[in-house]
């Protein structure tokens, strides 16, 4: 059976040993570049072997795969030994770095999600009924238009306004915190879009004034 790895793995290893032992920038962007189709193929097969087939966890798992590459200089994280397969070094953290995502994932499903905190309405003491009926409508708009969100959006979402920090958040999902900050910031903008349709609904308009 033919490899289906492009690139030689003598060069894989070049590459890995030229980043860990220097830091060379340029070495690190050759091999994320070589190594993408490797740690791609690696973890979706360890996610489907968990009945994972979405997109968004191998990102996840790519992207943890890439944090464990970058802190390899540092000696932060378990270093490649140029005496062995490169390949077979990449195929082993993205499989590990999928593993994690797995049990991220197991981990949400039997936690309960962190509640909305409580909004109390205005005050409506100057009589203004009108302010209050619309600031309840909004808020109920927002609970509907976060119910509609997928589940990975609901949690960051949910996090955030519960005032927990990202870091927390990205190690409780096992994704990097750019994983997070897109997830929320998608988020948000699907809130705002849906705000905003609420406040500019039918019932918030001024009727038109009847002509006889």
């Amino acid at each position: 059976m033919p490899n289906k790895d492009p690139y030689p793995d003598k060069m894989l290893a070049g590459l890995v040993d030229a980043w860990q032992a220097g830091g060379d920038g340029d070495a690190l962007a050759i091999l994320w570049a070589a190594a993408a189709p490797i740690v791609h193929r690696a973890a979706r097969v360890t996610l489907a072997k968990s009945n994972i087939r979405d997109p968004a966890a191998v990102d996840d798992a790519v992207s943890l795969v890439m944090d464990h590459l970058r802190k390899l200089p540092g000696g932060a994280v378990a270093k490649y030994d140029c005496e062995q397969s490169a390949a077979n070094y990449l195929k082993w953290l993205a499989t590990n770095r999928s593993r994690d995502v797995i049990r991220s994932r197991r981990r949400l499903r039997e936690k309960t999600w962190f509640g909305l905190p409580e909004i109390p309405a205005p005050s409506n003491q100057a009589g203004d009924a009108n302010e209050a009926t619309v600031f309840n409508e909004l808020v109920a708009a927002l609970h509907q238009a976060i119910a509609k969100l997928d589940g990975r959006s609901q949690e960051v979402i949910k996090r955030h306004l519960a005032g927990e920090r990202q870091a927390r958040t990205a190690s409780d999902l096992g994704v990097c915190e750019g994983t997070v900050t897109r997830i929320r910031q998608r988020a948000m903008a699907q809130l705002q879009a849906a705000l905003l349709k609420e406040d500019r609904g039918p019932r918030h308009r001024q009727p038109r004034q009847q002509r006889f």
